[in-house]
């Protein structure tokens, strides 16, 4: 439209990397024969263009496209003769269109549409079963999504709600051998639903004066929520049909509150408290993990040095249960889905920022 405000980027990227990766056995935790000694060339590079416009009444439009390309090869030397495989991706062209509105000075509603893929990463190419995935695919989707954002009490009160619909086609999933290796493979599709809302809220938020510096520099409640509906579409393995099921490792609910306060001599504290909803291991649903809330703390101590500054801190991460394990296996062989728990972990250090 003439006479309206229009923006136009582009630009582009290409990245090349070098990957050797060598596998031994291992024989009571020592080294032991060599399994395979393999390297891994990674090409890939992506275009994109955006035009962003600035519309009557309050409204912005944005449209986007990019268009991606990427090959990976893959030498085996610890066989003889070594071998060459490569895997090149059908370039893809990925078009996003979104509107927001300006409500009002401190309220604004967007929507998008986007057309997406995500190939298939080096790990899951090259996984620790050792050998390379010729056949797997990447994952292919369109995102619908809606949100509302504002601010209030002079900015100290800020939030944005969303909600999602994500159609993604090739899903990809894990799965591990008998030995515990794992390997990955496309499984049908998921249609992936979801609410997504975060808030904070400034409590203190003083203005010092340098004759008098108060000393509660700041206090921060902040919080989010995620609600996931993800759930597998025309799925099946062998003669088992996972349809409806629940996407494997992702949690129904997840919920996170935290506080951060600092003050005028360099102390500071942080405090979270994290829920996570039962979570399935398996894709047929019938393994979940427990839920768990999660407790975590960190106490520090910053101070300027010159024009640098050092920082010590401490913290340690507990849970309300009596213990509780991070580490999950999923479509783990044998039932082998937990790690050994822990009570709880600590951590601590220092850092210095050099002043020159």
């Amino acid at each position: 439209m003439v006479g309206q405000p229009l923006r136009l980027v582009g630009g582009g990227e290409y990245q090349r990397s070098f990957t050797a990766t060598i596998n031994y056995g291992n024989k009571g935790g020592r080294r032991d024969t060599l399994q395979t000694n393999d390297e891994i060339t990674t090409g890939q590079y992506f275009l994109f263009g955006q035009a962003e416009l600035e519309l009557p009444y309050g409204f912005t439009a944005t449209a986007g496209l990019s268009y991606n390309q990427l090959l990976y090869r893959f030498i085996r030397l610890s066989d003889v003769p070594s071998g060459l495989q490569s895997r090149r991706f059908q370039p893809v062209l990925s078009p996003r269109f979104a509107l927001l509105k300006k409500l009002n000075e401190d309220l604004a509603a967007r929507g998008s549409v986007s057309f997406g893929f995500s190939p298939p990463s080096l790990g899951e190419l090259r996984p620790s079963a050792g050998f390379f995935s010729t056949g797997l695919d990447p994952e292919r989707g369109i995102n619908y999504e809606a949100g509302l954002r504002g601010d209030a009490l002079n900015d100290r009160f800020t939030f944005d709600v969303a909600v999602f619909s994500l159609r993604l086609s090739q899903t990809i999933v894990r799965r591990t051998l008998d030995n515990g290796a794992e390997y990955f493979i496309n499984a049908g599709s998921t249609s992936q639903n979801g609410l997504e809302v975060s808030a904070s809220c400034e409590l203190v938020q003083p203005v010092s004066r340098d004759d008098d510096p108060l000393f509660l520099q700041n206090l921060r409640l902040w919080g989010s929520f995620a609600y996931s509906d993800f759930r597998f579409r025309n799925y099946r393995q062998g003669e088992e049909d996972y349809s409806g099921n629940r996407v494997t490792g992702v949690a129904p609910v997840v919920g996170v509150i935290g506080v951060d306060a600092g003050t005028h001599p360099g102390l500071y504290a942080n405090v979270t408290f994290t829920f996570n909803d039962f979570t399935p291991l398996n894709d047929a649903n019938t393994v979940y993990a427990t839920d768990m809330a999660l407790r975590a703390g960190r106490l520090g101590d910053r101070h300027t040095v010159g024009k640098g500054g050092v920082e010590i801190f401490a913290g340690v991460d507990t849970a309300h249960t009596e213990r509780y394990r991070l580490g999950k296996d999923l479509n783990a062989f044998g039932g082998r889905f937990f790690t050994a728990p822990t009570p709880r972990s600590y951590f601590g250090g220092v850092r210095l920022k050099p002043g020159w």
